[in-house]
């Protein structure tokens, strides 16, 4: 129901919406597809020098993006997984 009407607005119309459920500034981040996990599902990354680093995710973001808390830092070069064939 809406408190004033709006000729713009017709019975029948439907929307796409986007609901911010959580936001952090300045958080450490990374593609969701760079992660990995090992036998006892804890997530890893693979660094390009080849270097497993497990690592604690937070949040994650609505563009397949992940938050990481801790194991990475900064500035570090992560790999991205190879595809399989």
């Amino acid at each position: 129901m809406f408190d004033r009407e709006d000729v713009r607005i017709k019975s029948g119309m439907t929307a796409q919406t986007t609901i911010t459920t959580q936001s952090k500034e300045k958080a450490l981040a990374l593609s969701y597809s760079c992660v990995s996990f090992d036998q006892q599902n804890r997530p890893f990354v693979v660094l390009k020098n080849g270097a497993r680093i497990f690592i604690n995710m937070g949040i994650a973001g609505s563009d397949g993006s992940v938050e990481i808390i801790s194991g990475l830092r900064a500035g570090q070069k992560v790999a991205y997984p190879q595809e399989t064939k």
